[in-house]
Formats: C-alpha cells, structure tokens, sequence
C-alpha cells in the first residue's frame, strides 16, 4: 500500500517521502540505509503520513509537501496528530490491513470481527474517507469488483450460500459507528432466518415486510 509520509530527522528538519511500507521504510531511514538527506541526521520519527490510492499520487503528495514553508509542514503535523481519525480509526491501522483475506488495487476485504452470518466480509478502501458518498470513482469501480470476486469464491467454496446482503452505512443516524467507509457482504443460507422477505428493509424494525400490490 503506497504512503507518502514526512520525518522529524535529530536537528529539527523534516524528510517527505513515499514508500509502499512504513515500518520498513522507517527502519531503513534509522539504520542509515534510507534517504541521503537522512544519514546524517540520525535518528528520524515519522511523524506524519497519507495512506494513498496508488503509487502515482503518493509521489506527487510527496512533491507538493516537500515545496510547502517548514510552518505550513508543521501545521500539517500538528492536524494529524490531533484527528482522532488517523489516531484511532480501526480501519487505519497497519494490522487491519496486514490480515486482508483480498484486496482489489484501492481496497482490501477483511472478516468482520462480529459477523452477521458466517463469511461476512468487509470492503474497506485503504485511504481513509468517511463514507460511500466520499469514495472517488476508482474506489467504488475496485470496491464493485472486488464483491464480484468474492461472491464467486464462497459460492465456490459454500454450497450451501444461497443469496448475498449487500450494506453500507453512511452517517451515525443510519447506523455507521466507525466512520471510514466500508461495505458489508453478507452470505445468506436457506433457514438463517425464518422470514427474509424484505431484505434491507429491515434496517428499521417492522418494516421487512411489505405488502404486494
């Protein structure tokens, strides 16, 4: 996964750079096999960093940031250190995407942690924005085609699937409780419930069924 990231090298200036990893990256800078600029100013922190869609615009954010003034660097910094977001955000984490059972370019799918039914996955993309409405095209079109993929290899490999849900919350009143977008694929088996007529509908309580005209 591309990133562009800065340092704060041991006399106070700051490194920009890209890297598709940053703990190796990191430690590459620290034992002195990283950047020239950074050899001589041992030891680095990284201090900020921008999961990317690919390696393109990881390089371009990486130029833009080295051309700002050293203040508009630190504003940067300071933003990111106080957004919960990057701080806590679950889906941000190395690890979340480390365990990915796919990944399809700017997404990743992992298992949720409290599935609904057995299978149920997650679509994340790698680049935290808060909802579906705030995902760039790309990500949607890689988010599309990853569900596709995966439907067709539980299918593949679950008999007895016989249909899919497929969610995603936007917003705290419509039930979203960590707000980076993903969307749910849920597997459906004959019996998992005893009425299923309505589907998503039932998202509000007594509303799943509806009458036939």
């Amino acid at each position: 996964m591309p990133y562009t990231y800065m340092l704060r090298c041991s006399d106070g200036s700051y490194y920009t750079g890209w890297t598709i990893n940053l703990e190796a990256r990191l430690k590459a800078h620290n034992d002195g096999k990283g950047a020239h600029y950074t050899k001589s100013r041992l030891p680095v922190r990284l201090v900020y960093w921008e999961p990317q869609p690919d390696r393109s615009r990881a390089q371009r954010r990486e130029a833009f940031i080295r051309k700002l003034k050293r203040e508009q660097k630190e504003n940067l910094i300071a933003g990111f250190e106080s957004r919960p977001t990057q701080v806590a955000c679950p889906f941000c984490a190395h690890e979340t995407a480390a365990g990915a059972v796919a990944q399809n370019r700017t997404v990743f799918a992992i298992e949720d942690r409290d599935p609904v039914t057995p299978g149920h996955l997650l679509i994340i993309p790698f680049r935290h924005t808060p909802d579906y409405f705030s995902m760039t095209p790309r990500e949607c079109r890689d988010a599309e085609d990853l569900i596709k993929k995966l439907r067709d290899i539980i299918t593949g490999s679950d008999p007895s699937v016989t249909g899919f849900n497929i969610g995603v919350n936007c917003g705290g009143d419509a039930g979203q409780t960590i707000m980076h977008a993903h969307l749910h694929l849920i597997p459906r088996r004959r019996g998992d419930t005893a009425s299923p007529r309505g589907g998503v509908r039932g998202v509000i309580p007594g509303k799943m069924s509806y009458r036939e005209d």
